[in-house]
């Protein structure tokens, strides 16, 4: 069988991606990879017979471009859906101020349900509607350039990864029958606060309700993903969740876990160190404390820059250790070697995607045997406390740290217990040998495997209606026969 994956960014430092093509590969499969050159031409994956891949170009084109966008439309009966997330490209005169107005409104009028009450409400970025244009424009037009270079390679499967590819796939399933599998790693719509004018917010849930309806399963990195993804998109197909869990981990067996902690209480990050992570807010509790040292282990960027120069002055350069970076397979075990405790931060109440978050951190420190400090995401938060392997923060600021770690130093003595049971809870949660068996069932469509996988229903049946009857008052198209015609 052949197996098409697209997927928008360069496959080198997709680490879900990469895992999937070679455990597809492994299968039997041909794979044939699909993927974006930037930032440079290296594939990340050595080829290999039965793995070929091809890199898409984006060319933006001059405006108008709303014509070609349409025509691709139309090739595939898909105006109505195009035009119904983005009313605004049946006009070619988008930046004449009265027509950009009124096709905003009308918009704006498509999101008043209640069904998008949680993209409408979001921290958008401020942006005038003339600017924010380009954004959803960008998206039709690569994703239609997108989908004319997948559609020269023939394939059984076409496995598209996040929104930006989500058009080729459906656009190869009406071209040659071929199953669908979509696998969303973000809620794009409510990536991340500030981030996004709102009008493309609205574009990408509009677009992604109606689009998803094509896929014969659905993938995500979290259930939580997967629940608030159904209810408010109301998909028939299965939705499954394969969690980003590396190939390495620690094997409980070896007494990996902390079995004597130190003087001083290793704190340990890894990871982007961007302004959302509480680098910041946890450097400046950490004040506070003689107990506890940090340890960070970053890629270089300016924020990592401007972190060094917030501890040298607050004169923490004794109480703070940077760590080389590793590869993605040797993360749990330098975790383990270099930290006691885990941090794992994200404004849960800033954006869904952080929400709902099951960070890749999160599950490495549990591999790793670290007990984690974690805020309330509906996953994260629910695995520590089911397990007591951790601690979950009440308030994602300076505050709600400091009381964490005044809670984990009168819990110091159950730090060892607590890391021999996250090793379990590795085993048991985020053991990839679990999810090779769960991607290959997906791949063959294997009844059996999908059914078991697959979550419950979480929708309510009078809120549907609710829903259903409020975007037919706004001009959703709703028939789903229609869709799939």
């Amino acid at each position: 069988m052949r197996i098409i994956v697209c997927i928008g960014n360069n496959l080198k430092y997709d680490t879900r991606v990469k895992r999937h093509v070679k455990a597809i590969a492994n299968y039997g499969h041909d794979v044939h990879v699909i993927a974006s050159p930037v930032p440079d031409f290296q594939y990340g994956l050595k080829e290999q017979e039965n793995m070929t891949h091809t890199f898409f170009e984006y060319k933006p084109q001059e405006a108008p471009i709303n014509t070609e966008i349409m025509d691709f439309a139309k090739r595939f009966n898909l105006q109505e859906i195009f035009l119904n997330s983005f009313p605004i490209l049946e006009c070619s005169s988008y930046y004449n101020p009265p027509d950009l107005k009124h096709y905003t409104e009308k918009l704006n009028h498509l999101v008043q349900g209640m069904r998008w009450r949680d993209i409408t409400s979001r921290i958008s970025e401020e942006m005038s509607d003339e600017k924010a244009l380009s954004y959803p424009l960008s998206f039709f037009e690569k994703s239609v350039q997108f989908a004319e270079a997948v559609l020269t390679q023939r394939g059984e499967v076409i496995l598209c990864n996040d929104e930006d590819t989500l058009l080729a796939g459906v656009a190869h399933k009406m071209k040659y029958n071929s199953r669908l599998i979509y696998d969303f790693h973000d809620l794009m719509a409510d990536i991340s606060d500030g981030v996004f004018p709102q009008m493309y917010s609205n574009v990408l849930a509009i677009f992604e309700k109606q689009m998803i309806q094509y896929a014969d399963v659905v993938m995500s990195v979290s259930k939580a993903e997967l629940v608030w993804s159904k209810r408010h998109y109301g998909f028939h197909a299965p939705a499954i969740p394969v969690l980003n869990c590396s190939e390495s981990g620690l094997d409980i067996k070896n007494s990996y876990h902390k079995n004597n902690v130190g003087k001083k209480i290793r704190i340990y990050y890894h990871g982007m160190c961007d302004h959302s992570r509480g680098l910041f807010e946890l450097i400046t509790a950490l004040k506070q404390f003689a107990e506890f040292v940090l340890v960070l282990r970053c890629l270089p960027s300016d924020v990592l820059t401007q972190i060094k120069q917030k501890i040298s002055d607050e004169q923490l350069d004794k109480k703070v250790f940077f760590v080389e970076p590793v590869g993605a397979e040797e993360i749990p075990e330098m975790a383990n070697k270099d930290g006691d405790i885990g941090f794992a931060f994200c404004k849960t109440e800033d954006c869904l995607n952080w929400q709902f978050a099951l960070q890749n951190k999160f599950i490495e420190y549990i591999k790793g045997g670290l007990p984690v400090i974690t805020s309330a995401t509906e996953e994260q938060g629910r695995i520590v406390i089911e397990n007591d392997i951790g601690w979950v923060l009440d308030e994602n600021n300076v505050d709600g740290i400091v009381k964490t770690l005044k809670l984990v130093l009168k819990d110091r003595d159950r730090i060892t217990d607590m890391s021999r049971r996250s090793l379990l809870v590795a085993e048991k949660l985020f053991n990839w040998k679990k999810y090779d068996e769960i991607l290959n069932g997906i791949i063959l469509a294997d009844r059996k495997v999908i059914k078991e996988h697959t979550i419950s229903d979480p929708n309510n049946r009078r809120e549907l209606r609710i829903w259903k009857k409020e975007d037919l008052k706004n001009g959703h198209i709703q028939k789903r026969r229609k869709l799939l015609k």
